[in-house]
């Protein structure tokens, strides 16, 4: 996108084939997000299910899929949006690990 926004001379075959990109990258993710299904995964404080950590980190556990001109609809910016959210989400919710790991680790030296 930063060699788009630096010339002068882009064609809108161009902005529409970056938009397919983008929109394909969306696609991209959400295989990711199948993959949840493949790991071992430990309840976390309120996520007791890949479901709920799929959908602690992107509204309805999937990315929406943008139509159309993402450029003149709204869509790249629903898009950044949504996954500016969801980094957001992730780092609460590794943040919320890595506090029961370190109360658990208090426990435990409690213990000995």
């Amino acid at each position: 996108m930063q060699v788009l926004q630096t010339r002068t001379d882009v064609e809108q075959s161009e902005i529409f084939g970056f938009g397919r990109k983008v929109i394909g990258w969306i696609a991209d993710l959400n295989l990711k997000l199948l993959d949840f299904e493949n790991i071992k995964f430990i309840p976390l404080p309120n996520i007791d299910t890949k479901d709920e950590l799929k959908n602690a980190i992107i509204e309805d556990g999937v990315f929406p899929v943008e139509k159309g001109d993402i450029f003149e609809n709204g869509g790249f910016d629903r898009i950044l949006q949504s996954i500016e959210n969801s980094l957001m989400y992730c780092q609460r919710v590794a943040q919320k690990s890595i506090g029961m790991i370190l109360t658990k680790h208090k426990e435990l030296e409690n213990l000995s």
